[in-house]
């Protein structure tokens, strides 16, 4: 598909964005392709979030290891370097709990009844919109996540929490358009 092709009924800014994005998109051209196109954006979302998880993680492992030795005179490491190291650990989990969530996501629904009582071309590109919205927001905790890694002040930190939040947010709304679409 190129630009000069006037693309079809859909072929708006969304669709022009995963086709730069996606090898192998077929923009659910086909109903039978809906699936395989879906779990090709999933995959993608997946990666960034697994790439993500692996910056967190390689920060919380230098601030272990940054944490100083006890000795008799301080047994216990800086309250501040724990609680640090805690919120560390805590955001990793919450990137790997997204990842996760965004492989648990329900397929669009296939059902031959209602598919010919609804518009399949309107909850095709509701899907596509949806899935854009998701690779967008995987790649913002990706590069938030990358910069935590070269500077892991606390600012950096609450970057990554924020992209993971938006990324949360397209997950829960891509369900809800899934499931509005399937009784309508």
């Amino acid at each position: 598909m190129t630009d000069g092709d006037g693309g079809g009924a859909g072929a708006g800014p969304p669709r022009r964005q995963l086709e730069g994005l996606l090898t192998g998109f077929d923009f659910y051209v086909h109903r039978e392709r809906l699936r395989d196109d879906d779990r090709l954006v999933r995959e993608w979302a997946c990666h960034a979030l697994a790439d993500a998880a692996d910056a967190v993680r390689r920060v919380e492992s230098a601030l272990r290891r940054a944490i100083p030795s006890p000795t008799p005179h301080e047994p216990m490491p800086p309250a501040q370097d724990l609680g640090r190291l805690r919120d560390i650990g805590n955001l990793y989990r919450a990137v790997s709990d997204a990842e996760a969530l965004v492989r648990a996501q329900p397929y669009p629904h296939t059902d031959r009844i209602w598919g010919r009582l609804r518009n399949e071309e309107a909850l095709l590109e509701l899907v596509l919109e949806h899935d854009l919205s998701l690779i967008n927001a995987a790649e913002a905790v990706r590069a938030a996540a990358e910069a935590l890694s070269a500077a892991p002040e606390s600012g950096a930190l609450t970057a990554v929490q924020r992209a993971l939040d938006r990324c949360e947010r397209a997950l829960a709304e891509r369900a809800f358009a899934l499931d509005l679409s399937a009784g309508s």
